[in-house]
């Protein structure tokens, strides 16, 4: 007597895909080694269980790959030179599952004899399907030659280094690549050279989504013939630790035709240029009606100011997330601030590249600037309804050294009154992180 069929073997194969990729999902950034091993462990014992499961389950294991050229470290076993080679075998011996990849991340590092460079260089011929790639390593500056003739770079020697390899690889994959939706562009040590960068993105004409960390000055100012002005089909660009010029980001954001997300955060102390967020409005406003999402960080500066910036011309922009060290707290300026179609408003206390904020940073005058903001929006028909602050004071405090006046939470809990949830308005924060006692308790009251 034949033993009856498994239930779940009854299930179309359209149904069991998406329960088998439930089963197998893990929101993944990084193959380091704990989620590595859970995440392979369940992805091989599925393909082990029946010939079915291992046909339909083959795509989600070579959906999010990530290799390395060059050492990275015990915690990316995934991404391991050895790793690497094993990959390079399995699509070297069945090509067809080469067409699974939808997700590759490339960790480049310092160069050496046993850094695989030609296999990691053929997956940018292969991984045709390839629609978010990620790189992460150390680059040489490069320079361009802003002609008709093909591709150069007059490489930097490092001793030692070979950090050209990561520009090949690039150069390769932005033209094989033709289904690339998301890039993102990582370095360690502030020399990605934004001509490049440029140079490459030109050629994957489907991109919605750069994300560039590190982008250093070269020295001079993109040329005119960089690229076709509002020619890309990039929607959301976002720039972390951006060293480069005020000028150079004005040009940057001509690129993309219609832009409707950005951010600018991470900003060094030792920056070459002042930033204040005047300069990144201005540099927006061939987008000010299509924005809908901005977020700006503190901009390296612990004295933000809204001088020169009116946001009531950016007709879309829905999300506003700003520093707080970016916009200051100056009364009658909150108005600037208010775009007409406004639904939330996000402020950050977060101090970048230095110390935690302080208890003193969150009290009466920043409460006043939050509770005018909402109530101007309310009289002029912004639609903002909701508020989030981030605020995580260290606790450095020790009995009988001075503290604000009052409990900064305290402050808080006062922008959004009855009149005003009653609208619908509502302000959101993390825990707090002393105790309204023991913050009473453990110092004494400033003096004014």
């Amino acid at each position: 007597m034949r033993p009856p069929i498994s239930t779940i073997l009854c299930v179309p194969d359209e149904l069991l895909a998406q329960i088998l990729e439930l089963a197998l999902a893990y929101p993944i950034r990084s193959w380091w080694a704990p989620d590595f091993d859970r995440f392979f462990g369940t992805s091989v014992s599925v393909m082990l269980v029946c010939h079915r499961f291992r046909r339909l389950a083959t795509p989600y294991l070579y959906r999010h790959i990530e290799v390395a050229a060059g050492s990275v470290g015990p915690n990316f076993p995934a991404a391991s030179p050895r790793a690497t080679g094993h990959l390079h075998r399995t699509f070297s011996q069945d090509p067809s599952l080469r067409r699974y990849c939808r997700i590759l991340h490339v960790h480049f590092a310092a160069s050496d004899s046993e850094a695989p460079w030609r296999m990691v260089d053929d997956l940018a011929t292969w991984l045709v399907g390839t629609q978010h790639l990620r790189i992460d390593g150390a680059f040489d500056p490069a320079d361009w030659d802003w002609d008709d003739r093909p591709f150069s770079i007059r490489r930097t020697v490092r001793s030692g280094h070979n950090f050209k390899r990561t520009w090949d690889f690039i150069h390769t994959a932005f033209r094989n690549m033709a289904s690339l939706e998301e890039v993102s562009i990582r370095t360690g040590n502030g020399l990605l050279s934004l001509w490049t960068v440029i140079h490459n993105l030109r050629h994957a004409v489907h991109l919605r989504v750069v994300s560039l960390t590190g982008v250093s000055y070269t020295g001079s100012t993109l040329p005119n013939n960089a690229f076709q002005i509002r020619s890309a089909s990039i929607t959301s660009l976002r720039l972390s630790n951006f060293q480069d010029s005020p000028e150079n980001l004005r040009r940057l954001l001509l690129f993309p035709a219609k832009l409707e997300e950005f951010s600018f955060t991470s900003f060094r102390l030792d920056r070459t240029w002042p930033w204040d967020l005047s300069v990144v409005a201005s540099a927006l406003s061939p987008h000010k009606s299509t924005l809908r999402s901005l977020l700006v960080g503190s901009l390296g500066e612990k004295s933000g100011s809204l001088t020169g910036v009116d946001l009531s011309e950016f007709t879309r922009l829905e999300e506003l997330s700003l520093s707080y060290w970016a916009t200051g707290s100056e009364a009658g300026t909150e108005a600037q601030l208010l775009a007409p179609s406004l639904q939330a408003f996000s402020w950050s206390f977060h101090v970048e590249d230095q110390q935690s904020e302080s208890y003193f940073d969150f009290q009466e005058p920043q409460e006043k600037f939050l509770r005018t903001l909402v109530h101007t929006a309310v009289e002029e028909r912004v639609p903002l309804r909701k508020l989030q602050i981030t605020f995580v004071p260290s606790d450095y405090g020790k009995p009988g050294e001075a503290r604000p006046k009052e409990w900064p939470w305290d402050c808080m809990d006062r922008v959004v009154g009855k009149e005003m949830r009653d609208l619908g308005v509502t302000l959101s924060y993390g825990e707090p992180t002393i105790s309204r006692k023991d913050f009473l308790e453990r110092g004494v009251e400033a003096e004014e």
